[in-house]
């Protein structure tokens, strides 16, 4: 086994904010497993006035849970009624629990998957028109209509 030694500085904040008030060194035994060691990067912002403030800024969390697709139903966007496992380990289609009916038009792009409660195209990015007036003409009516209505 190697040894390494660790060494946390004074003024240093740990996760609850509270600041080490002495320097920490710590001598650790490491397994010849070669582990993974990553350091957190250190961002700064410049404010008005030319000081600079030191944030510590985490890194991603990587996860490899993988989700039931009673909890893929669940968070799939509104408008996308069906979709599959992306990592493509099955092929059973997965419906969204927030099923969408009745869709429109985009004038900008002519995707006729807008779902009707939205505001925006998902296609183009294109926004509605914040004047009422302007809004009432903007969508045009889809061909596509899922279900009863």
């Amino acid at each position: 086994m190697a040894k390494k030694r660790i060494t946390i500085p004074k003024g240093v904040k740990d996760c609850d904010g509270v600041e080490c008030e002495k320097t920490h060194t710590f001598e650790l035994d490491i397994p010849d497993a070669k582990p993974t060691v990553e350091s957190v990067p250190e961002a700064s912002v410049e404010n008005i006035g030319g000081s600079t403030t030191q944030l510590l800024k985490e890194p991603p969390v990587q996860t490899d849970k993988k989700f039931s697709h009673e909890e893929l139903s669940d968070i799939m966007p509104k408008g996308l009624n069906y979709g599959r496992c992306a990592d493509g380990s099955c092929h059973e289609k997965i419906k969204n629990s927030n099923f969408t009916e009745n869709f429109k038009t985009c004038p900008g792009c002519s995707s006729n998957t807008v779902p009707k409660s939205s505001d925006f195209c998902p296609t183009c990015g294109k926004n509605e028109p914040t004047e009422v007036e302007e809004k009432s003409e903007y969508w045009e009516e889809s061909e596509i209509e899922v279900g009863d209505n």
